[in-house]
């Protein structure tokens, strides 16, 4: 599962786009703020679900890839987000099998996003 990211152009997506999903939500800046506190507020529910699945059977990663994937994707982390859904078509195709190995990787998409979306959170903040 290492080479997810070799060749694939993951890491020429941004890590978070949040200006671009304020533009999409007509340049509301709270409302992204919200959305995101709720994707902060969340995160140790998906880390769990990631461990939990990872420990399971191959069905359950590719249910809590596809939500992994959807939370990211509505906060703007393109980079996460894009290497979930690609990991979650991998599994459907049965083509990867080291679950542990996407767990990690799942687990490393979210923590530098939260980051990310710290930093935009703090640089965004009303005076």
């Amino acid at each position: 599962m290492a080479k997810v990211s070799d060749g694939v152009g993951f890491d020429d997506l941004p890590i978070l786009d949040a200006d671009w999903v304020v533009r999409d939500m007509g340049h509301d800046a709270e409302g992204y703020r919200e959305v995101a506190a709720m994707f902060i507020e969340d995160l140790p529910i998906l880390r769990a679900r990631l461990a939990v699945s990872a420990s399971g059977t191959s069905e359950a990663l590719v249910a809590a890839m596809h939500e992994v994937a959807n939370s990211l994707g509505v906060i703007g982390a393109r980079r996460g987000a894009a290497r979930a859904r690609f990991i979650e078509r991998c599994l459907r195709d049965g083509s990867e099998t080291d679950m542990l190995a996407i767990e990690r990787l799942a687990l490393e998409a979210l923590s530098s996003t939260e980051a990310a979306l710290q930093v935009w959170l703090a640089v965004s903040a009303k005076p």
